[in-house]
């Protein structure tokens, strides 16, 4: 029945919620508890890059804030503005599952604005706190030559890979559900 496939998908994404949640906070810790440390960053077996997380230094703040566009190292691809902009995108598409279940909601003309509004601005509000934490604290090599290093400058690594297989858990939820 649907309402019993709309309380499974609402319990299932609150769980993930709460999970994720829990990943950022062991993000965000990573960035105070983690000391600085060299990174070494290998791509194909033949290309090996020393960087470093720097913990929060003004100099490496400085030097990230220009922009200095290269390469992706997994496409070869020219980077843009608009390229790298892009990745926030991908944060904004759960916004859309309240939308998708309106049907579901006891009050949709009050709860879609208010829940859009506040998804909105709380991922707002998370990738600027990334990206400020990040900027402050990790080198641009190591932004450049590997995507995920999140993973190398967390407490527990694992937890960072918990969290994307969470999120795109949650994402495939919400296209299915919004399907139905």
């Amino acid at each position: 029945s649907s309402d019993l496939g709309a309380e499974i998908y609402s319990k299932a994404s609150f769980f993930i919620f709460l999970l994720v949640n829990l990943v950022l906070v062991t993000i965000l810790i990573s960035f105070i508890a983690v000391g600085p440390r060299t990174i070494q960053i290998v791509h194909s077996g033949n290309h090996t890059f020393n960087t470093s997380y720097t913990s929060f230094n003004v100099s490496t703040l400085r030097y990230n804030l220009h922009a200095s566009y290269s390469r992706d190292y997994t496409t070869n691809n020219m980077m843009t503005f608009a390229l790298v902009f892009a990745v926030m995108f991908n944060g904004c598409t759960g916004i859309m599952a309240g939308s998708n279940m309106s049907g579901e909601l006891k009050n949709p003309s009050n709860s879609i604005p208010k829940g859009t509004i506040v998804a909105v601005v709380y991922t707002f509000f998370i990738y600027f706190f990334l990206f400020f934490l990040t900027a402050f604290t990790c080198e641009r090599t190591l932004l450049k030559e590997d995507y995920g290093y999140f993973r190398a400058i967390n407490i527990w690594g694992p937890f960072v890979l918990i969290g994307v297989y969470s999120t795109s858990l949650s994402a495939s939820m919400s296209t299915q559900i919004g399907r139905a």
